[in-house]
């Protein structure tokens, strides 16, 4: 694991590299928060970027135990990755989520508590339910959520225009205020 300054790790957390000695597997850059009770499972590599906030109970899982074999017990299977997880800077995870396999969860993005993280999330929005669904976007220009339309097309044109307006992410860090 690799830590960076700031960050703030409450008792009862729990990380499993799955380490095969190459390198650190889970890193928490500077300004992280993670709440009570977080299980973290690291397959290829979890990376959790500046100023998030991981709310209590949560669970990251990159990784997990082969099931092919039933025969075999499973605590003894071998550790699957499921691919690299990523956070992107200043994300919001909400109490008792679960985050699934290979993803990313985009800048800026909030998850509401309680919810299955199972495909990667875009930057600068709010998502929620099991399976999560974006339910809002931050409008950039007028800087207030909005609620995205029910209907797939027009929900697909806004997801569209959102991010054709939003900053990138090093830009984005830039405009963070302390």
């Amino acid at each position: 694991m690799k830590l960076g300054t700031g960050v703030i790790i409450d008792p009862g957390t729990h990380f499993h590299t799955n380490d095969n000695g190459e390198g650190a597997r889970i890193v928490i850059e500077d300004g992280s928060f993670v709440g009570r009770h977080c299980f973290f499972s690291a397959g290829e590599f979890i990376h959790i970027g500046r100023q998030c906030n991981i709310g209590a109970a949560c669970q990251l899982l990159a990784a997990g135990h082969a099931y092919d074999d039933p025969t075999r017990p499973y605590v003894a299977a071998p550790v699957l990755s499921y691919g690299r997880m990523r956070l992107g800077p200043n994300t919001w995870i909400g109490v008792g989520s679960t985050l699934l396999g290979g993803i990313e969860v985009g800048y800026g993005t909030v998850v509401a508590a309680g919810s299955v993280v199972r495909q990667s999330l875009p930057p600068l929005c709010l998502a929620g339910g099991q399976p999560a669904q974006v339910l809002k976007v931050f409008d950039w220009p007028t800087r207030c959520w909005t609620r995205l339309p029910d209907d797939t097309p027009a929900r697909d044109a806004a997801l569209a225009h959102h991010l054709a307006t939003i900053p990138q992410e090093a830009d984005y860090v830039l405009q963070l205020k302390s």
